[in-house]
Parts: structure tokens; C-alpha cells; sequence
């Protein structure tokens, strides 16, 4: 921000809304490393439906947001910079298949309903057109967070689909995740907005 940026004497507070999807960690870190080189300064973290992120940025309540969007803000007021890439994963219950093989986790989503956190419509419009390119049809639903909807999909009612680093922190559950990396409706771009 530019704000954060000048370098007067007064001690600032800087207001970061991150996309529920983004790596917790690198923003945690930021925060750290920015405190620690403005003493006095401070960091407010906040984690957030994407579209919450855009919007605390547009109404002036964020100083920085961080998101994945299908299309960029305004550049009218909003300078922006992109900071990062990923791509989705399909995520599935590991009862329902019998191999790990890429053809018998798609034949077992074949067979489920797409679930989905909070209506997310970037993520929804992102997932339907990966479904195209595997050829899958699901009915989509959508849940709570996408914590809810990871549990929900671990005990085999349906599949998601998910950022891959966002994915990777159940590595350890009762989940089967593939990576979809080499589909292009499939890869998504991180940005960092502020005013």
C-alpha cells in the first residue's frame, strides 16, 4: 500500500484480507517480516470468501487484498500484481476408488455431485469448465467453508475440487487428490490488490 509504504514517523496499522484459498503460511511470514522491519507498526490478518477480500478493498476496510479472481478489479483506483500461480486438484473419498490411477478416480466422480464451498462462482465457473475438458457431468452443491466441505467429501458423499496448495494441507486424510495441472481451465493466478 502505499500508505505502508511512505516513510513517515507515525505508527501504522495495515489491514490484509486473504482469500481463504491462499498459503497461510506466506502471509503469516510477510506479516512477521513486515512488523519486524517497521517496529511499531502493525498487521492485521484476515482470511475470507474471495469476493469479501475484493470488497473490504473496494469499500477502503483492507489496505491489501489477496485473491485468485476470474477477472481483475477496476485499475481505475485498485493497482494490482501478480504474485502467484497454482492449479486445481480433483479431491475424492480413497473408499470409493480401488487404484490411484487417473481413470478410476475420474469413473468414481463420474458418479457424484460436485461439492463446492459457499457458492464460490469463480470457483464454480473454474470447476465446470475442468469437468468439461475430463468429461464429467456432476450436479454441483455447495457447502459451508471449504474445511465442511473437505469432511464432507472424506466420508463419500461427493467430490470437490480445490486449489492445490490449498489442497495439500489434507494430505493425511482419508483422501485421494489429483492433480490437474495439465488442464487449462484448470490453473488460477494469485493476486496482490490494494489502492
Amino acid at each position: 500500500s502505499r500508505r505502508a509504504a511512505d516513510g513517515d514517523e507515525h505508527h501504522r496499522h495495515f489491514r490484509v484480507v486473504c482469500d481463504e484459498f491462499f498459503d497461510r503460511m506466506a502471509l503469516t511470514d510477510g506479516a512477521f517480516r513486515f512488523m519486524q522491519d517497521h517496529p511499531g507498526d502493525t498487521c492485521e490478518l484476515r482470511i475470507g470468501a474471495y469476493y469479501f477480500a475484493a470488497q473490504m478493498l473496494e469499500r477502503e476496510e483492507a489496505d491489501l487484498s489477496i485473491a485468485f479472481l476470474e477477472q481483475e478489479p477496476a485499475r481505475d483506483r485498485i493497482d494490482g500484481r501478480i504474485i502467484g500461480k497454482d492449479s486445481l486438484d480433483l479431491v475424492i473419498s480413497r473408499q470409493l476408488i480401488d487404484a490411484d490411477r487417473r481413470t478410476d478416480i475420474l469413473h468414481a466422480a463420474a458418479r457424484l455431485p460436485l461439492l463446492l464451498p459457499e457458492r464460490d462462482t469463480r470457483l464454480l465457473n473454474m470447476a465446470m469448465r475442468v469437468c468439461g475438458e475430463l468429461e464429467i457431468s456432476p450436479a454441483v452443491s455447495f457447502g459451508q467453508t471449504a474445511a465442511d466441505v473437505v469432511m464432507e467429501v472424506e466420508l463419500g458423499g461427493a467430490f470437490t475440487m480445490l486449489p492445490h496448495r490449498f489442497a495439500q494441507r489434507y494430505e493425511n486424510r482419508a483422501l485421494v487428490r489429483l492433480p490437474l495441472c495439465g488442464e487449462s481451465g484448470a490453473q488460477l493466478v494469485y493476486g496482490a490488490y490494494w489502492l
